[in-house]
């Protein structure tokens, strides 16, 4: 009962559903929207495992880029696993549909999804297999 009614006096501070979600992301001032911005404009921000479709965190991140003063400087980083478009010409034995093909394909959409990122304040970090984070992470650690 205690728990409830610390949850109750925070104003619902914990979601639970995509409406109450929702409601949190229209509340521009609300002190979880603040608190991520203030992050997102003052630190440098590592992102793994997120697949950045989230309306809110991209808003946020886009705000936090208007208000730095060198755009072309991105302060943040995520962690993406490159695409395997490999099966496609495995599977194919069309002669239109050749590997080289499909690798300049593969580098075409690398590079939009690179600056698609940069112009949210992201650095994208490639791996090829997700084995390699703990690697990169105690990299990063001893820097």
């Amino acid at each position: 009962m205690r728990l409830w009614k610390i949850v109750q006096k925070q104003n619902n501070t914990l979601v639970f559903s995509e409406e109450k979600y929702h409601d949190l992301l229209l509340d521009g001032y609300h002190w979880a929207n603040l608190v991520q911005l203030n992050y997102f404009r003052e630190r440098t921000c590592l992102f793994i495992g997120v697949s950045m479709t989230d309306p809110n965190v991209r808003r946020l991140l886009e705000i936090a880029r208007r208000k730095q003063s060198d755009l072309e400087e991105c302060n943040h980083y995520i962690i993406l696993k490159r695409d395997d478009f490999s099966k496609i010409y495995e599977v194919s034995n069309n002669d239109k549909l050749r590997k080289n093909s499909i690798i300049k394909f593969s580098h075409a959409y690398q590079n939009l999804k690179e600056a698609e990122l940069k112009e949210l304040g992201l650095n994208v970090i490639w791996i090829e297999d997700f084995n390699e984070i703990p690697t990169l992470l105690d990299e990063l650690r001893k820097q």
